[in-house]
């Protein structure tokens, strides 16, 4: 987390704007990484904190015009807005600004970004506690790998955080060494509703 830091990397958020509390209190921007820390740590992989209103606050320490606003996302900008009232995230989005085939705009959410480190957090924690120098590295022990993978990428499909999962997306095979095992997934990870867009028939 960092304040007004252009960092173009999906693993930084750049908090652009802070927020005024119910006791007249100003939290400045550099002050609000903290929260957002806080709030993004606790957010679970299908979990967005875009229009998440921030504890306590009743408006943002620094208002901005639409197209400010608008500017702020493309510029990678995690930024706060006030409405009714309350400070709430304008968009759950990081600091990556630069877009390749590999890397799509759909990596500026955090809530898909939580989905990848949470699926690495979760491989490597399984392969820790079951696997870790007490399995042998055959087609038998891979496979019951893969089992233990095909089953979390389930929850995390009844979690809602990916979709269109089916066992073949997940291979596991040995590594260039006798004791290197290669996991290979493809996942598909779900995004929150943030943008409507209406077409009105007049019958």
């Amino acid at each position: 987390m960092l304040y007004n830091k252009s960092s173009d990397y999906e693993g930084i958020i750049n908090v652009k704007n802070g927020v005024i509390l119910e006791d007249g209190t100003v939290v400045t921007g550099d002050k609000a990484v903290a929260w957002v820390a806080g709030a993004t740590a606790a957010a679970e992989i299908n979990q967005s904190l875009t229009n998440t209103a921030y504890d306590g606050a009743v408006d943002v320490d620094i208002r901005y015009t639409k197209s400010q606003y608008e500017a702020a996302i493309k510029a990678g900008e995690f930024v706060f807005y006030g409405e009714a009232g309350k400070a709430r995230v304008l968009a759950d989005i990081n600091s990556l600004t630069t877009f390749t085939e590999a890397k799509s705009q759909d990596f500026t959410s955090n809530r898909v970004i939580r989905v990848l480190d949470g699926w690495a957090n979760d491989v490597a924690a399984i392969f820790g506690r079951s696997y870790l120098g007490t399995v042998t590295n055959s087609d038998t022990g891979r496979q019951l790998f893969k089992g233990d993978l095909v089953a979390l990428a389930n929850q995390y499909q009844a979690a809602d955080a990916i979709s269109d999962f089916v066992p073949d997306d997940i291979e596991v095979v040995q590594g260039i060494g006798k004791r290197d095992v290669q996991v290979a997934a493809a996942l598909k990870p779900n995004d929150s509703m943030e943008k409507l867009y209406m077409v009105v028939s007049i019958q």
